[in-house]
């Protein structure tokens, strides 16, 4: 598979590939069920190093171009399974949300920590903290959810059972079985989002 790479570009080489490859996509060169070259050869062909091919397929599985398995390798998916993003040269840079207060709360914990004479004892700490929003979660993320959307049912597009998520209550009932030798069925869980929801 043939793929222009401009060694002079400040555009790493990585993403070079990803540009091409989803060119070739939209120009249907790439069709749906077609196989990507496997990593190894696609790095010999290019001359790049296999981690560096790699790192495309991953960028083009998380953006939901393709689809990968054992057995079947990299596979470009079905046009009507993923919303396709433009090809671009460059990401932008993640911005932080805006935490309006979020500061002064933190120094307000921070200054009761330290007027607390207590504070060396604590065994968990309950302080905000900043959130792993870096590169690598994020593209965890994005395979997960392009996954989870592939397998999604009409249904589960409504709101759930006011009993809680079935698959949760499924869950929590096994792990009482085993963990704790407690005998529930799922018909006898409610999930809610507080302490003081099942009160009232």
């Amino acid at each position: 598979m043939y793929i222009h790479l401009d060694r002079s570009s400040s555009t790493p080489l990585w993403q070079q590939i990803v540009t091409g490859i989803i060119q070739k996509i939209h120009s249907q060169k790439l069709n749906p069920n077609d196989q990507l070259t496997p990593t190894r050869v696609l790095a010999q062909e290019l001359n790049v190093s296999r981690s560096t091919v790699q790192l495309a397929y991953d960028e083009l599985l998380a953006r939901g171009y393709v689809s990968t398995s054992r057995r079947g390798g990299t596979k470009v998916i079905s046009s009507d399974q993923y919303v396709a993003s433009t090809p671009h040269q460059s990401e932008p840079p993640f911005a932080l949300p805006v935490r309006p207060h979020f500061d002064e709360a933190e120094k307000q914990m921070e200054h009761w920590l330290s007027a607390n004479e207590f504070h060396e004892k604590l065994d968990i700490d309950f302080r905000h903290q900043e959130p792993a929003i870096d590169e690598h979660f994020q593209n965890i993320w994005k395979r997960s959810l392009m996954k989870a959307l592939q397998h999604l049912d009409m249904k589960d597009w409504g709101y759930s059972s006011p009993h809680g998520l079935w698959e949760v209550r499924s869950e929590i009932r096994q792990y009482l079985s085993v963990e704790r030798g407690i005998n529930v069925e799922e018909d006898q869980m409610v999930l809610t989002g507080a302490r003081s929801k099942p009160l009232t």
